[in-house]
């Protein structure tokens, strides 16, 4: 379900969650307005039913000491102070004997048609079960729930009355047709005023989610153009709430991109004419191997393009030297980092140097390449300079060491000789 939210457009937007939320939120009222107006109405209707049944028969005065069934049976017939709110369509009375549960009178049309369905729809009534359940003579069964029954739901009213010739249960019925009516005027209304909430929720939910979504689209669309690098125009801060404050934030951090980027792109162009105008070559190698930054010194001294430039570990072995970029990255040094070697028709020396990531750990190798041709050739000059020299030295040399070892011997004292 949340990955369908996710990828439907609607639920992609803040201000329609907001107006969604507003919605929800207005449909949750409304319901528990309607929940509790329902409870209510059947409060009402019952409180009102139990208190006129209450009252005007307590006005009977009937007692165990002066009344009998038949009298019983007579006043709920014909006394006015009660007869009114027992009597008619919607409300009936019944006696039933409580020893037995044998119905003995009952002014309800149903039980004239059929006995049996009358007596299985009371029998649902907890109050009438509650009632015959108890010995007390004073119990009442007068809970607010309504009984369900196939010729209609009704609520009911029942209480004990003990006679001088028995014990007797009275069981008060009323239908609960008027209050269903009532209740369902109540509901169309509560409908109607739902479908009235709801609308009126999604104006005002997108009046007031724009003022949240417009500055944030705003940050959206300057966030687009920095990345083309565009930071010529500062946002409206429009509110002091966090949304403004939000702007104001970001117009910050948008003008210290913008002198980070005046400052790094300063500091690379004088990195760039400083490698441009180096007399030693400068190859640089990421962590892979592959060559990521030459100057031209180096395509010079190489006679390459930059295209042709091969990978760290080629160049080694072109080269002679036994190193590779995986035991350097491992061993986060380079073991004799100074060469000197023969490229081509080139002497070069190199030097070898690692650089690091925020970790300390081996980012890449920059190669400084130095071409000590010259020097290599004045070196060769010099050693065969040198070589000459003693071998023109060595034969004279050679004869006025004879010459002084022959004196040494005693040719000194021979003059003839000497």
């Amino acid at each position: 379900m949340r990955k369908i939210f996710s990828k439907t457009a609607f639920f992609r937007s803040i201000q329609w969650r907001l107006v969604l939320i507003l919605m929800l939120t207005t449909f949750v009222l409304m319901s528990v307005v309607w929940v509790f107006l329902n409870a209510r109405v059947e409060n009402i209707f019952y409180e009102d039913f139990k208190t006129n049944i209450e009252t005007n028969y307590n006005a009977l005065n009937v007692n165990e000491e002066n009344t009998e069934y038949q009298k019983l049976l007579k006043d709920l017939k014909e006394n006015p102070l009660i007869a009114g709110f027992i009597h008619g369509t919607d409300k009936s009375y019944t006696i039933l004997d409580k020893s037995t549960a044998e119905v003995l009178f009952t002014s309800d049309v149903l039980y004239q048609k059929d006995k049996l369905q009358f007596r299985n729809e009371i029998f649902k009534s907890e109050n009438l079960l509650y009632v015959l359940s108890q010995n007390d003579t004073d119990t009442v069964g007068n809970k607010q729930e309504y009984t369900k029954s196939e010729s209609g739901d009704f609520y009911d009213y029942v209480k004990t009355q003990r006679l001088n010739d028995g014990e007797y249960v009275l069981f008060f019925k009323y239908s609960r047709d008027r209050a269903r009516l009532v209740l369902e005027d109540f509901s169309n209304a509560i409908l109607l005023s739902t479908v009235i909430s709801l609308i009126t929720a999604v104006i005002i939910g997108s009046v007031l989610s724009r003022t949240i979504t417009l500055p944030i689209n705003d940050i959206m669309h300057k966030a687009k153009k920095i990345t083309d690098g565009d930071f010529g125009y500062a946002l409206d801060v429009k509110s002091d709430d966090e949304v403004g404050k939000l702007t104001q934030t970001f117009n910050f951090m948008s003008s210290r991109l913008k002198g980070m980027l005046t400052e790094i792109t300063s500091e690379k162009k004088k990195l760039e004419t400083i490698l441009n105008y180096m007399t030693d070559g400068i190859i640089a190698y990421n962590k892979s191997g592959e060559v990521i930054l030459t100057n031209p010194a180096a395509e010079k001294l190489l006679k390459s393009k930059v295209t042709e430039i091969v990978s760290f570990d080629e160049f080694m072995s072109i080269l002679g030297i036994k190193l590779n970029m995986d035991r350097i990255t491992h061993d986060n040094s380079i073991i004799g980092p100074l060469h000197k070697v023969q490229y081509k028709d080139k002497f070069i020396k190199i030097h070898l140097a690692i650089f690091t990531d925020e970790n300390n750990n081996t980012d890449g190798i920059i190669a400084v390449i130095q071409d000590i041709t010259e020097e290599y050739k004045l070196d060769v000059m010099r050693k065969d300079f040198v070589a000459n020299v003693s071998h023109k030295l060595r034969t004279p040399l050679t004869s006025v060491k004879s010459y002084r070892e022959a004196l040494l011997d005693g040719a000194l004292q021979d003059g003839g000789t000497a």
